[in-house]
């Protein structure tokens, strides 16, 4: 233990300087001994995938949603190897991330007993709202009341601070009051006057979220995924966002999650510029076992609407290895919009401004965030994958090509697939829970009655082939060795509308390579092999010579 111990310090000393107390590393070790599990996870590999879902997405009267979510699954979707379960706790708004109890499980949702069942079946992400919590929660009230525990566990509001350089995803006020025994406190609030930033220049609150973490592996959790942590660290005259003391934090993090759990995942969600974002891999071994790519979005919805594959081609063409133990966690759809951020510099305002108006003709919405000189600009399309896809007037069949089509492209890049569980369900905007709510983001958000739910994607056909679409897309990923999550990529450039790539298996002892060949237009494409013979993996037919790509179809060949 003694070299984690000084690793730690390290950390440490870079994180708090001159506030640094010897013997400070020794409490973080403790809480690591505390909650040091002897379970293990294996590393990723081509058929691990992750479903991204709301933990009482699917009900059923008489069981509690993790209970349902566990048994529909187990009956439907043998598939699905890892959950992702988006914040389960106690919460006051924004879907549950507005945490008040980070360990109080909600009750509709059931409990930490539910949640360990379900890791014995699948990989469990649990997501922790690190940044901020609820305005109602016990931390909150505890430091307004005077409690000595939570001295300066929130940032109050100081006229000495250069507020005028932070960067924001928001455009409500950075700052707002609460009061308790202690009088009024204007505190730093990033994203909402409900969700109230924590201070991690304090050392308690730091300690605080391991013991948090530590809670979350005992029950199970295979990965832990830190929400929003790029805004984490605040200092005077930066942009607040993507601090040099965050990276340290993060690396802090990732080391305690070393010692308790080995072989465990850290997932960063920094919804910023791409090669921003690459940075919170930190020098491959020390940050984040895997990022969200959030240039995938709104560059594979953009690329489908345009029927042009070149920006898309580019930009693929830059992602790189960077280690064996870090990877990149790939999506389209989520609970959130469609970011607009990463995609900076790789389409233009023009560009954007076509799909904001297509998402907007499917009655989406647009949401703006505050840059650093005060303006507003467009951070991200409020919509379902499906109709954001979708031009106002493709049938249902187009609908369903596109769709299939986009999660091609994604299975088939380097990282791990992840699946929203709208997608899976093949759902289009759901306008009356966005009006009902009033937010923009409840759009794709629905939640089913279970009975309902296997109704729909037994009767709408547009439902049940997009999910045995997507089905078939990750049972070929799964029996090919070259998509390992790992393993390196090469871009094949055809025609400006068909996407290409090739992937390989770098164990020797599995050679494998496999090309995949997207055509994302609505025009007929010919696709010229080599000489060499090759096996369409989803139909098993062999193949040379030069072959025709319907619209928005896709081949995926094994050369034999």
């Amino acid at each position: 233990m003694r070299a984690n111990e000084i690793k730690v310090a390290d950390l440490l000393k870079q994180i708090y300087e001159n506030n640094y107390k010897k013997g400070d590393e020794e409490k973080i070790i403790a809480i690591a001994e505390k909650y040091k599990t002897e379970k293990t996870f294996p590393r990723l590999n081509e058929k691990d995938n992750f479903l991204i879902i709301y933990p009482d997405a699917i009900r059923e009267k008489g069981n509690s949603t993790l209970k349902t979510l566990k048994s529909f699954l187990g009956e439907n979707a043998d598939f699905i190897k890892n959950i992702h379960l988006l914040p389960m706790f106690d919460y006051t708004s924004d879907d549950g991330y507005a945490v008040k109890d980070y360990l109080k499980i909600r009750e509709n949702c059931g409990t930490w007993e539910d949640v360990e069942n379900l890791g014995k079946s699948y990989g469990v992400i649990m997501d922790l709202v690190i940044n901020h919590v609820s305005s109602q929660s016990e931390w909150l009230k505890n430091y307004l009341n005077g409690e000595e525990e939570y001295k300066d566990f929130f940032i109050e509001y100081d006229d000495q601070f250069d507020f005028s350089h932070v960067v924001r995803p928001r455009t409500s006020p950075l700052f707002h009051t609460y009061e308790g025994k202690i009088g009024k406190k204007k505190l730093w609030t990033t994203f909402g006057e409900d969700q109230v930033d924590l201070n991690y220049a304090n050392y308690q609150v730091l300690l605080k979220m391991l013991e948090v973490i530590g809670e979350y592996f005992h029950h199970g959790a295979r990965c832990i995924r830190l929400d929003a942590v790029c805004y984490l660290w605040k200092e005077s005259g930066s942009k607040c966002c993507n601090l040099k003391k965050t990276h340290i934090v993060i690396q802090l993090i990732r080391l305690f999650m070393n010692m308790v759990c080995p072989g465990a995942l850290l997932l960063t969600q920094t919804n910023v510029e791409a090669e921003e974002n690459k940075k919170y891999f930190g020098d491959g071994k020390n940050e984040a076992n895997m990022i969200y790519q959030f240039v995938l979005p709104p560059l594979v919805m953009y690329t489908i609407l345009n029927e042009n594959a070149e920006k898309l081609s580019e930009w693929a063409g830059t992602i790189k290895k960077i280690s064996n133990e870090t990877t990149f966690f790939n999506f389209l759809g989520g609970h959130d919009g469609v970011g607009l951020r990463p995609v900076k510099g790789i389409l233009t305002s023009d560009e954007i401004m076509a799909m904001a108006e297509n998402v907007q003709a499917h009655g989406g919405k647009i949401s703006c965030s505050s840059t650093a000189e005060g303006e507003k600009e467009i951070y991200e399309l409020n919509t379902n994958y499906l109709s954001g896809l979708s031009k106002i007037t493709d049938s249902d069949e187009i609908c369903r090509k596109k769709t299939l089509a986009a999660h091609a492209i994604l299975i088939s890049l380097m990282g791990v697939p992840a699946i929203y569980y709208h997608a899976l369900f093949g759902s289009r905007n759901d306008l009356k829970g966005m009006e009902e709510s009033k937010m923009p983001r409840r759009i794709n958000r629905q939640k089913f009655e279970r009975d309902h739910l296997e109704k729909l994607l037994q009767e709408e056909k547009i439902r049940r082939e997009i999910w045995e679409g997507i089905r078939e897309l990750l049972e070929v990923r799964a029996h090919c060795e070259a998509f390992d999550p790992y393993n390196p990529q090469r871009i094949l450039k055809t025609d400006k509308q068909i996407f290409g790539i090739e992937r390989w298996s770098e164990n020797q002892e599995k050679k494998c390579r496999e090309k995949v060949f997207v055509n994302v237009s609505s025009s007929q494409k010919e696709v010229k092999l080599e000489r060499d013979i090759y096996r369409e993996e989803i139909t098993g037919e062999e193949l040379t010579g030069t072959i025709t790509l319907e619209p928005y179809s896709y081949i995926f060949l094994r050369k034999l």
